[in-house]
């Protein structure tokens, strides 16, 4: 296994925060943000433990097209979807304990953050933050938090690396315009100034 290493910077530019009001508005906005992902795109979710995470995950497959349900990875570590009509996979990975972190990658975690072994899947990776270096640039960095017990804020924004090669950095403007297409007010939900 070789060690990757991105140094990477926040891109301001598509940078969103937004509120949402109870699990079926973080599914939603996770949806839209699904619809418009390429394969390859690599999406990672960090919060407290219940901050909706999961969640999250269930709108990013509802909006591939993911025809099983979708339940937390922590004891398997990772689990893969079939997703629809796009003929992607969704690849759902944990790395909740430092010990998990590492043994995912060594379960096919690292194919899955280069877009699985065909191209053609999206890996959305739950406690992104326990795998540190490992991660690519560019990914969607999705962040949850609590404000009350149905209130959540979400904060997404794309996390690029300079210097990034070229097949990552074709990534760049789709993730992009995939935050950038985000609507700023939907049922449940609303975009923070």
């Amino acid at each position: 296994m070789t060690r990757r290493s991105f140094e990477s910077r926040r891109s301001f530019e598509t940078r969103r925060s937004f509120e949402t009001q109870g699990p079926e508005a973080t599914e939603e906005l996770a949806r839209r943000l699904s619809a418009v992902l390429l394969p390859g795109a690599v999406v990672t979710l960090d919060g407290d433990l219940g901050a909706g995470k999961t969640t999250f995950v269930r709108g990013l497959a509802a909006g591939l097209g993911c025809r099983d349900a979708v339940s937390s990875p922590t004891f398997a570590r990772m689990h893969v979807y079939a997703a629809g009509a796009r003929e992607l996979e969704l690849i759902h990975l944990d790395a909740w304990s430092a010990r998990a972190g590492l043994a995912v990658l060594g379960d096919g975690a690292l194919e899955a953050l280069e877009g699985g072994a065909d191209g053609r899947s999206i890996a959305a990776v739950e406690w992104a933050e326990r795998l540190g270096p490992w991660l690519p640039a560019p990914r969607i960095a999705v962040r949850l938090e609590h404000v009350a017990e149905e209130l959540r804020r979400v904060r997404i924004e794309v996390v690029a690396a300079p210097g990034a090669p070229p097949a990552a950095a074709d990534l760049l403007p789709g993730l992009e315009a995939a935050v950038r297409a985000l609507p700023t007010e939907f049922a449940g939900a609303r975009e923070l100034a």
